[in-house]
């Protein structure tokens, strides 16, 4: 069985929430993808400093916020797979974006 559940990452109750939830409905928690990502569409002269925010907070806070929450089923199975999903904007060479470029190695660790 499968599920899928909006989460914003870059809030450690919402993935409190989100692991709580898997647990109770499927008895534990084998495998998590983690595949957010955001961009705006703006250079780094037109975005705003909350947009600039945005980006960064869920390339990076986002990252990490899931591997450093206790998985409620994990610790006992002493098992459990989290992927982390990014792009190869880091790779790009398109200049007008940087700020989708700039996170992306701190997030493809």
């Amino acid at each position: 069985m499968v599920s899928a559940v909006r989460c914003d990452v870059t809030e450690a109750s919402e993935v409190d929430t989100l692991l709580t939830r898997m647990v109770e409905t499927f008895g534990s928690l084998d495998v998590m993808v983690n595949n957010a990502g955001s961009t705006r569409d703006a250079t780094m002269r037109t975005m705003t400093e909350a947009q600039f925010d945005r980006v960064i907070n869920v390339h990076l806070k986002g990252t990490g916020t899931a591997p450093a929450r206790p998985c409620p089923s994990c610790g006992s199975k002493k098992s459990g797979v989290l992927v982390n999903i990014s792009s190869l904007s880091a790779r790009s060479r398109w200049w007008a974006r940087p700020t989708t470029r700039l996170p992306k190695p701190g997030s493809s660790v």
